[in-house]
């Protein structure tokens, strides 16, 4: 007999028939006050939620309500990954960053209280976008070079190709040797490495960022 219970606080749907990578799902405090949930879609569209768990007057919590979608927002291209940090140059904000085939966009949420009837209005304004010279596969963010207050990009592509931006600014690409096909890419700040998996199942790290 188990001493726990399991119950469900909060759910959703997203969408009709969309399609779904797990890097496509992201818990980030974007713009201030609370965490957000944030979902990509690879049918181009950008949700944003805030649950707000409240108790009915039977004691159960009340679960979703329209008002927990602050954003939704179709964008032309296909979501790949969604992700956040730092990285809008002079601010200590987080921002939200959205993976397409061939770009990489970052967004600021910004809120206006009581503009609304229905409470505050939320929007997402593009702060910078990155067009790929290559086909996208994944991305990492974090502090390369041992950067403070601040994150990084780094997308690699179908080829092996790491393409390194410092927030708004492009700063380099590297290849990876005796690449074969895109895999799992980790950023280790303690280290300052990047972590992946090379085609004969062996575990590679790589440093060296001198540029940053």
């Amino acid at each position: 007999m188990s001493l726990f219970k399991v119950r469900d606080l909060w759910s959703t749907q997203c969408g009709v028939d969309e399609t779904f990578d797990p890097s496509c799902l992201c818990l980030a405090n974007i713009g201030g006050h609370s965490n957000k949930i944030i979902v990509g879609s690879h049918d181009g569209f950008l949700r944003v939620f805030q649950p707000s768990l409240d108790n009915t007057v039977g004691g159960a919590l009340s679960g979703y309500k329209a008002a927990d979608l602050l954003i939704e927002l179709h964008l032309q291209d296909p979501i790949l990954q969604v992700a956040a940090g730092k990285l809008v140059s002079g601010s200590q904000m987080v921002q939200l960053c959205v993976l397409h085939p061939r770009s990489v966009a970052v967004y600021s949420l910004v809120t206006k209280s009581g503009a609304a009837e229905h409470g505050d209005q939320n929007r997402l304004v593009l702060a910078y976008e990155h067009h790929l010279r290559r086909s996208s596969f994944c991305m990492v963010l974090g502090p390369f070079g041992g950067a403070h207050g601040r994150d990084f990009i780094c997308v690699q592509s179908l080829d092996g190709t790491l393409s390194f931006f410092e927030q708004e600014t492009f700063a380099f690409t590297r290849f990876l040797p005796g690449f074969l096909l895109p895999g799992i890419l980790v950023f280790l700040s303690r280290t300052d490495s990047f972590i992946t998996t090379a085609s004969n199942y062996n575990v590679e790290s790589y440093r060296g960022a001198t540029r940053f």
